[in-house]
């Protein structure tokens, strides 16, 4: 009997610490979605938007030459910076520091064609009139958008593949445990049955005598 009750109390801790190692497991990836995946994408997605922003009141200053727009250009530039900043540190040992310093490459390529235009602008002169500039720096800026959105992407797969690991081991743990219960469940009612007849067997082998 004694066994039996052992029996039963190791698959009962077995199942336990197994539910424990799992859920630890689910819980950590959890926090890996929280807490960097779901943010880099958000900010990688204001990113581009904080850039489009930026472009938009670069134009606005070249054909107005208004300084309200020059400064929020420059809002824009320090606030992509910082969002760029962020990323670089969020990629720090997930082995895409090259994809970061990429897209630095590309904006500050930007910056210096655009800048060209803005010291025209502020000196009040004639921007001269250059297709092969306005290609170059088109194309800059499309090779930049191209790299965010790839940074971008790259973490939604990441994201898609931990959401799919965290579907299947859940699934893999309800079945485990299902397993574990219901080998308990039968063990504990052979062992019932079997502690039940060792009981009853003597009782009516007694009766039986004493008529």
């Amino acid at each position: 009997m004694l066994f039996g009750y052992l029996t039963i109390v190791v698959f009962m801790m077995v199942m336990s610490f197994y539910l424990l190692f799992r859920l630890n497991y689910l819980n950590k990836v959890t926090d890996s979605i929280m807490r960097a995946d779901i943010p880099f994408i958000e900010n990688g997605e204001k990113l581009v938007d904080c850039l489009l922003e930026q472009v938009r009141n670069g134009k606005k200053y070249l054909i107005t030459n208004d300084s309200a727009f020059l400064d929020l250009f420059d809002q824009k530039k320090k606030e992509f910076l910082e969002r760029l900043k962020y990323l670089e540190e969020s990629l720090a040992g997930r082995g895409k520091g090259e994809e970061i310093q990429q897209t630095k490459k590309l904006y500050k390529k930007y910056l210096s064609l655009v800048s060209k235009e803005i010291v025209f602008v502020g000196r009040e002169e004639d921007i001269p009139p250059d297709i092969g500039y306005e290609k170059e720096k088109k194309k800059a800026l499309d090779q930049l958008t191209e790299s965010i959105r790839k940074l971008i992407l790259v973490t939604q797969t990441e994201l898609i593949k931990k959401i799919g690991l965290f579907q299947s081991m859940g699934y893999k743990a309800t079945q485990m445990s299902f397993v574990i219960i219901l080998f308990a469940v039968l063990f504990g009612l052979i062992f019932g049955y079997f502690f039940t007849r060792s009981i009853c067997s003597p009782i009516k082998i007694l009766k039986d005598a004493t008529e």
